[in-house]
């Protein structure tokens, strides 16, 4: 579905990204995982048409969106930027309907609502609250929830979880399972934490530095071997 070939990418004389390669394929929930500065966000930048890689090519489908992009997704993947897309000064209900703002059918819309009530339960509740009471963690789940009232092929989100207490960050995992198995939604998720990612990943890519030294189901990831030893005494 997704192919991303040679990447490369430098600020000034960083190299950001230095020939990075994955394939996400229909129907799975891919993880590009990696600590602070491995260049997670600037590899979902490049994906999401935010800034274009010195070299390297993104293909969509089978068609390169690094040129024509609008013309070649047609709106087939959305992506979620941390902290950002949500209109505060709109409700819950109004933010989730602009993931169809060209669709005016009643039936169509209310099709579509019925769908993320079956994935997130007593969300009507919510309809009618300014976006901007809600906690960091809601908020993504309402970006999520919008991404997935458009029912794109794929969703890509810049680290889903990170910084969320642990109950929104477990809601968010499992609205993400519950897509992906009923609505058949692929997902690409950039995380530095490799514990949400084994919850949830069908493959996983570690990304350090700028280049995937690491790739394998996420039985092949042993959580405490990318935990400071320190941090271990300390915990244990």
């Amino acid at each position: 579905m997704l192919e991303v070939s040679g990447l490369n990418f430098k600020y000034v004389n960083v190299q950001a990204l230095n020939n990075v390669t994955i394939k996400v394929d229909a129907g799975k929930i891919i993880t590009v995982f990696g600590k602070v500065s491995s260049g997670k966000s600037t590899m979902f930048k490049i994906i999401a048409g935010l800034i274009k890689p010195d070299n390297g090519n993104i293909k969509f489908m089978g068609k390169s969106i690094l040129q024509n992009r609008h013309r070649n997704l047609n709106g087939k993947m959305v992506c979620i930027e941390r902290h950002k897309g949500l209109f505060l000064g709109l409700t819950v209900k109004e933010n989730i309907e602009l993931g169809l703002w060209r669709i005016r059918d009643k039936f169509i819309l209310k099709k579509r609502f019925n769908v993320i009530l079956d994935l997130i339960p007593n969300l009507e509740k919510s309809f009618s609250t300014p976006a901007e009471k809600l906690c960091n963690g809601e908020q993504m789940l309402i970006l999520i929830a919008r991404s997935i009232f458009a029912q794109p092929d794929l969703i890509v989100i810049d680290e889903p979880t990170f910084g969320f207490y642990q109950l929104f960050a477990d809601k968010i995992l499992e609205l993400i399972r519950k897509a992906n198995r009923d609505l058949g939604i692929t997902f690409l998720l950039m995380q530095q934490n490799l514990g949400e990612a084994i919850k949830v990943a069908d493959w996983i890519y570690e990304l350090d530095m700028g280049e995937i030294v690491k790739q394998g189901d996420s039985k092949s990831f042993e959580y405490f071997d990318y935990v400071d030893s320190d941090e271990i005494k300390t915990r244990f």
